[in-house]
């Protein structure tokens, strides 16, 4: 067989074949392992933990997944160490935490993972060619899209959560600020202090269970939202300002990276630490001096939709499992493949072995003509 037979009839393999394969490849023969830092409140206590369990939590119901924790041993919970050498190669691997990324995708190159990114430009490392993202904001899928080209890169907006409230109830608490986060101008300028003398300005300066701020922003006018991007990198997406504004909320706020998805300029955002001191205080003035209950935005209200998150993670997950099924399917042919490559090789380095065969054969097709 020349060459380009071999070629074509890989071709036509392909053509005809890989959707069988594709459609034979039930889900229940492929295995999510959902890689945790550990189960402990230090893991589980921040946005990008409470997005990863919602992920796990919606791929649960699609798929079967098994957390397995890297840094801290459970009980209950397999340990990655002792999965690797026993999970098959069909198995997926998510991660999430992003410190970690670097020396896991290193850990799992070759293997089919998912990483479940939640920032840009945070953090040095490389995907492998096997890797699949899924981005939080277009922000955050910009970037993984312009630095790894060749990778599949999805985006799906997280489910917000939003406490029952009246949005016409009393709002004690003038400016709501949670500083473990801040940027420096927050922290070294008098913006707070000048604040506090005239109005009631209620400062958050450790961690705190997200029931207990989504309750303290339906009963706050204005949340101050800074971040320290030299200590923490930019903001993936911006939780906390967008559940702020879900209740009801003014905010004022940074509005670069993830936050500009949909932290645009109007009636109920306002933008911090412009101008001056001076100016970012006149502007808070003024909003509370003339503060009116304010409605959430209606283009918000996409993001607390549960039915909305699990149809577009459906959708992205078949493409996902298209993506790494379709190279399992042609690696099925790759043997054969490699016989037919092989017996032309033979054949270049051999030519009167295949010239006195293909004359055998044409004779006996010659002499079995002749006789019918």
């Amino acid at each position: 067989m020349e060459l380009s037979a071999i070629v074509q009839s890989l071709e036509k393999f392909l053509v005809s074949n890989i959707s069988y394969q594709l459609c034979k490849m039930d889900k229940q023969e492929k295995k999510i392992f959902f890689l945790v830092p550990g189960k402990s409140i230090f893991w589980n206590s921040h946005g990008g933990s409470i997005f990863a369990q919602q992920l796990c939590m919606a791929l649960s119901e699609i798929i079967n997944v098994q957390e397995v924790t890297y840094e801290e041993v459970h009980e209950q919970i397999p340990y990655l160490n002792d999965v690797l050498s026993t999970a098959t190669d069909k198995a997926i691997w998510v991660m999430y935490w992003g410190p970690h990324i670097d020396k896991l995708q290193r850990l799992l190159w070759g293997r089919n993972v998912l990483l479940f990114a939640q920032s840009a430009q945070c953090y040095e490392f490389e995907i492998s060619p096997q890797t699949v993202v899924i981005s939080i904001s277009r922000f955050v899928q910009s970037w993984f899209a312009s630095n790894f080209p060749h990778n599949p890169v999805y985006l799906l907006y997280p489910r917000l959560s939003i406490a029952d409230y009246d949005p016409e109830g009393d709002r004690p608490i003038d400016i709501l600020h949670h500083s473990r986060k801040s940027a420096l101008y927050m922290k070294e300028s008098t913006l707070l202090s000048e604040l506090s003398r005239r109005f009631n300005v209620h400062e958050v300066k450790g961690f705190i269970k997200r029931e207990e701020l989504l309750c303290l922003f339906t009963q706050s006018k204005i949340y101050l939202y800074s971040l320290d991007i030299q200590r923490l990198g930019v903001e993936g997406l911006g939780m906390q300002p967008l559940e702020a504004l879900l209740h009801g909320c003014m905010v004022f706020s940074e509005l670069g990276a993830g936050l500009s998805d949909f932290m645009n300029f109007g009636p109920t955002i306002r933008q911090i630490g412009v101008r001056s001191l001076e100016y970012d205080i006149d502007s808070l003035t003024r909003v509370l001096e003339q503060w009116s209950p304010v409605e959430p935005q209606a283009s918000l209200n996409f993001l607390t939709d549960k039915t909305r998150y699990h149809q577009e993670l459906s959708s992205i997950w078949e493409e996902i499992l298209r993506f790494f099924n379709f190279q399992v399917a042609v690696e099925l042919d790759y043997s054969s493949l490699m016989k037919d490559l092989e017996k032309e090789r033979y054949k270049r380095q051999h030519p009167g072995f295949f010239r006195r065969v293909m004359n055998k054969i044409e004779r006996e097709l010659m002499r079995n003509h002749g006789s019918k």
